[in-house]
């Protein structure tokens, strides 16, 4: 069930996934839509995700670039499934070495 709910949500998301010419995400250099579905994609693909919400997908989604970046997907509220990604700056550090730690750890 996990498995066709995560091929649901990447299929889905790919088509929903919204994405500003520039944002937070792009602090440090310009992400590309390409890169971004890719990134949200493997981090549904390795369970780097938070719990469940009501509407039976995670709230945050996490990926780690080639870089060794971190990226956190918030799903936007009052919608099923659509995310808005960042970059987790470095005033998160605990965050972002726990989630780069983990990223390590199932790859």
């Amino acid at each position: 069930m996990l498995a066709v709910l995560f091929t649901n949500c990447i299929r889905e998301t790919t088509v929903l996934f919204r994405r500003q010419i520039r944002g937070l995400c792009d602090d440090l250099r310009t992400v590309l839509l390409e890169e971004a579905v890719a990134l949200f994609n493997r981090g549904i693909r390795l369970a780097m995700v938070s719990a469940f919400t009501a509407y039976s997908v995670p709230k945050y989604i996490w990926a780690v670039d080639e870089q060794g970046e971190v990226y956190e997907a918030k799903k936007k509220p009052q919608t099923e499934i659509v995310y808005h990604g960042y970059r987790l700056r470095e005033d998160d550090s605990l965050q972002r070495n726990y989630v780069r730690d983990e990223w390590m750890r199932r790859c």
